[in-house]
């Protein structure tokens, strides 16, 4: 019963800090919160040669749609933010995976260390 009790509260707890995200973290923030959970939990890293050293692909197929679901979002604007970060070379993309060129400012970006423009997205 106990147990029980800690699991219904760590899920409460974890749909509380969801809908905080929500409700005042800007967009490409969250965006890149998402991708680096994704990345702890489905990353691998990609072979020598095909990119840059270090660089992570997401092995799960997701698309920008499900992206907009899991964000509250559009998903046009998930595209924004995509791009955004793909043209600060954080983010690359190929055959429908996302990939992580630059593990350290993703992670900056999803801390809000590093701030994106909310309106290129």
């Amino acid at each position: 019963r106990e147990a029980l009790l800690q699991l219904d509260c760590r899920r409460l707890r974890h749909m509380f800090k969801r809908l905080e995200e929500v409700q005042t973290l800007p967009l490409p923030q969250r965006v890149a919160l998402q991708l680096h959970r994704l990345l702890r939990q489905f990353g691998r890293t990609v072979e020598p040669g095909q990119l840059p050293a270090g660089a992570q692909r997401i092995e799960l197929t997701l698309t920008q749609g499900d992206l907009a679901a899991l964000l509250c979002a559009s998903r046009q604007r998930i595209n924004g933010s995509l791009r955004q970060m793909q043209s600060l070379g954080i983010l690359g993309a190929s055959h429908g995976r996302i990939e992580v060129l630059q593990a350290q400012r993703l992670a900056d970006v999803a801390q809000g260390r590093v701030v994106l423009d909310p309106q290129r997205d």
